[in-house]
């Protein structure tokens, strides 16, 4: 078990998101005639109207297939989950930091399920074949994830898993990330030592972040403290199910410090969760104990393909209602 220790801090509740206005993008560059000419007055003016009301159309299926994707709501069941056969299966144990080697090797754990759920993206592999202790021993370096005598620091561990991966396949993948405590830019990084914008600090991991980033089909890890404080672990999470009405469900995982069954497929271990009270509370472990406490979630680091699947599919089904509106717009011209 590692003992990655992260000091407590002050919980701040984070803010909404702004909207976008696609009334615009729909409307372009099109506009109105307010005076058309001529006796065909009522036509000119109903292919304006036609477009616009196919184009708010659009904007409301957009609107709710966004929000069947996105933060659950209160009073409802969430159950989210990854195919676990596609994560990695190396041991921290085997690794050249074995007593505190979970922050990397739950990395690369992660690494192998991006490229093999998404090979046309990591056509470089992220995690060679055979290579997966490497990969780990070489993300626990100072220059990475610096992982020492303390463990991993999770800035360092944020900072060293995107530094990675932008080496091996840049620019196609996303992040988001939440931590329960304030950025601090890691020593061993002084050339990062901005907040990356994806980062919301101050933020304990919620529910509705770990089951929006899984049904998008993202990899998250997340890093567990023991509730009294010090000790901490990284495992790289695999499903969810909550009960948003109890504020109970579970959470089931890779554990990078025992990741394999006996016959060398994937071990899925699984733990009960609490949520306490809004606003003051993280998400508890109550089934994953280290030294002898349940843990809370602190952190979450989660990353995808640029654009993520679902943004993939609003922007199709935008594009199809785009291209049905045009089609049915010169149908009619050519039956006038």
């Amino acid at each position: 078990m590692s003992l990655d220790r992260v000091p407590k801090q002050p919980f701040v509740d984070p803010v909404g998101n702004a909207p976008n206005d696609l009334l615009v993008l729909l409307a372009g560059s099109h506009g109105f005639r307010t005076t058309p000419p001529g006796p065909h007055r009522s036509s000119v003016m109903t292919i304006p109207r036609q477009r616009i009301l196919a184009g708010l159309a659009v904007l409301l299926a957009s609107a709710a297939l966004t929000a069947a994707l996105s933060t659950p709501l209160y009073g409802m069941m969430i159950n989210e989950s990854l195919d676990a056969s596609k994560f990695g299966t190396v041991n921290q144990k085997d690794t050249i930091c074995a007593a505190l080697g979970c922050g990397p090797t739950a990395a690369v754990n992660s690494f192998v399920y991006l490229q093999n759920m998404f090979p046309d993206v990591y056509q470089n592999p992220l995690v060679p074949a055979g290579q997966g202790i490497a990969v780990a021993d070489l993300l626990s370096g100072k220059t990475l994830m610096n992982t020492g005598n303390q463990g991993t620091p999770l800035g360092d561990f944020i900072l060293g898993k995107m530094a990675y991966i932008e080496s091996q396949a840049k620019g196609v993948t996303k992040y988001e990330a939440q931590m329960s405590t304030q950025w601090e830019a890691p020593p061993g990084h002084p050339n990062e030592a901005k907040k990356p914008s994806f980062l919301s600090d101050n933020t304990f991991p919620t529910v509705a972040f770990l089951a929006t980033e899984l049904k998008a089909k993202e990899d998250v890890e997340i890093l567990v403290q023991r509730r009294v404080g010090g000790a901490g672990h990284y495992v790289t999470v695999t499903g969810l199910m909550f009960d948003t009405d109890s504020g109970m469900g579970k959470i089931s995982y890779v554990d990078p410090n025992d990741p394999v069954l006996a016959n060398g497929t994937v071990k899925v271990s699984e733990s009960a969760i609490t949520r306490g009270p809004e606003g003051n509370r993280p998400i508890v472990l109550t089934d994953l104990i280290i030294d002898g406490s349940v843990t809370n979630i602190i952190g979450a680091v989660a990353e995808s393909p640029v654009p993520e699947p679902t943004t993939l599919l609003l922007w199709g089904t935008t594009v199809a209602g785009l291209a049905l509106a045009r089609w049915r717009q010169a149908r009619r011209k050519q039956q006038q």
